[in-house]
């Protein structure tokens, strides 16, 4: 194997030994649809003081019409199977960026051990 993959597969060890992954309980369709209805931000919600957070401004009709589509899609795949292929192609195939400009405030809904 050439010298520079290996560096950077150390590199990667390294640096994921830090990582934080705190366990965030199993995917919920529910949180991904608040997600979407709190201006594609997830919580905390619960036990939060009503006031607590700044009003959001209402959504374009272009932010409308897609979070109509992001809506209709994650409910489609909300069957345990469909979920299961979803996260793991995901990780997979779509590089970071790119899905982050789909939903840029998504932080995952999963636990860790759904990763291995």
């Amino acid at each position: 194997m050439p010298a520079a993959p290996r560096h950077w597969r150390r590199s990667l060890r390294r640096l994921n030994a830090t990582l934080f992954t705190p366990d965030r309980g199993t995917p919920s369709l529910e949180a991904c649809l608040r997600g979407i209805d709190e201006g594609r931000f997830y919580g905390p919600w619960r036990e939060v003081p009503a006031g607590w957070y700044t009003p959001l401004p209402p959504p374009s009709a272009e932010q409308q019409a897609e979070d109509k589509e992001l809506r209709a899609l994650l409910t489609a795949l909300n069957e345990p199977l469909e979920t299961a292929l979803v996260i793991k192609s995901m990780a997979k195939v779509v590089p970071y960026i790119a899905f982050n400009s789909i939903f840029p405030t998504l932080d995952a809904c999963r636990n860790a051990s759904s990763e291995r």
